[in-house]
Order: structure tokens, then sequence, then C-alpha cells
């Protein structure tokens, strides 16, 4: 028997089509996209209203500053960027702000706020204390370097190394009476180069007694070996 006849005949799945099943489908997804949509628009409407809240300090930035971005990124989580490492964004839930700043240890979270002043006397905190550092760090460098300008006043501690140096220079020059100095050529010799000069010559001689010896000795073995009679009839005429 057929398997189809086997079905009752009120069966769903005899009589769904593939086309029916695309509709609910593309319904589903459409539904969905537009719950994304509309929580996209919240949160894009919440970002808009921390931008006016914070218009006033952005018109007080000057425009060529370039340590500040503040500009709200398109995509689908809208972000307001105040440098190039923090930024506000929406929370989870839809309705926080969290201020956070993307560092190399990781993403730190500098405030969390549902109130949008609130949120933006944080971020206004934020871009001050990012001005004065950088004021500072401005004064250091500045501080740091010498100025070179010969026509500039002098200062009393350059002042105060100057009189030391020339009373040096003074009590280095020799008295009047005093007798000038040695030429080089006849300056004496130290105590230790006479020392070691006296050594190295007694070291040489002894070397020397000690070559003479050995040489005789060295003769007189040989004298030994090769004319005996001869050594011993030398050695009788000298003792005669």
């Amino acid at each position: 028997m057929d398997e189809q006849n086997d079905r009752p005949a009120g069966d769903p799945v005899r009589k769904r089509r593939l086309s029916d099943a695309i509709r609910e489908v593309k319904n589903a997804v459409a539904d969905r996209s537009d719950i994304l949509g509309d929580l996209r628009e919240a949160r894009q409407a919440r970002i808009d209203l921390l931008v006016q809240e914070l218009q006033p300090l952005i018109d007080d930035i000057p425009a060529e500053d370039d340590l500040f971005d503040l500009a709200v990124s398109s995509g689908v989580e809208p972000r307001f960027w105040i440098d190039a490492v923090a930024h506000v964004h929406i929370g989870r839930d839809g309705r926080s702000y969290c201020f956070v700043r993307d560092l190399r240890r990781g993403r730190e979270v500098v405030a969390e706020a549902t109130d949008v002043r609130e949120m933006a006397e944080y971020v206004t905190f934020y871009i001050a204390e990012r001005m004065v550092e950088r004021e500072r760090l401005q004064m250091e460098g500045i501080s740091s370097i010498r100025p070179m300008s010969p026509n500039l006043p002098r200062t009393p501690e350059r002042s105060d190394d100057r009189d030391k140096e020339r009373e040096v220079a003074v009590s280095s020059e020799p008295a009047s009476g005093s007798s000038p100095p040695a030429p080089a050529d006849e300056a004496v010799e130290p105590e230790p180069e006479k020392k070691a000069s006296r050594s190295i010559w007694i070291t040489i001689l002894l070397a020397l007694i000690v070559i003479l010896l050995g040489m005789a000795v060295g003769f007189v073995a040989i004298a030994l070996f090769v004319a005996p009679d001869l050594l011993r009839n030398l050695l009788s005429s000298i003792s005669a």
C-alpha cells in the first residue's frame, strides 16, 4: 500500500508547502529586524541626548585640537568617542550610559550612569583632566630645555658658578716669589720607577752569572768524559 495513503487526511505535513515555510521565515526575520532597529534607534537617541548636553563643552574646545574626537560613530552600536581610547555607549539594559577606556591591559570602565547629566559631568571632568595633563607635560618639556641665547641675563646660579671657577683659577696660579716649575726634561724620576729599573738590571746580571756558571760546569763535564787525562794534567800543572 502506498505510504501516502497511510497518513490521515488532515496531516499538516502533506499540505505544507516550501513557499509557506519561506514566507514564515521571512516574517520572523522581519520582526527580529524591527526589534533590532528599534533598539538601535533608542540607543542612538540616548547618545544624541548626551551630545546635546555636552554641546557647550564641545563648542569651547578649539576645532584644531587633535587630542579629542568628540564624534558619534555610525554602526550597529552607536558610540560617542571622546578621544582615541575613551568612548560612551549604551549598556546592555538599553538605558544606562557606560563610559569606558580601551587600554593595553583591557577595557576599563570609568563610570556608569542612567542620568544623561551625570554622565555629561563624568565626560567633562575627563576632558579637563586630559587638558591639564597635556599642559603639564608641555611645561615640563619647556623647563627641561636650557636657553642658548647669549643675550639672556645671567642667573644668580650661573654667576656663582663663574665666580667659583675664577677663584679656582686664581688659587691655581703660582705666587710671584715662588720658583717656576722645572721643565719636563729635568723632571725627577719617581722613586717607584727607580726601584723598577734597578730590579731589572739586577735580574739581568744574575741571569748572566747563571749562564756563565752553566757554561763552566758544562765545559768541565765535557772534559771529564772526552779527555780526562788532559784535564788531570791541567789541574796538576795549576797546582804545581
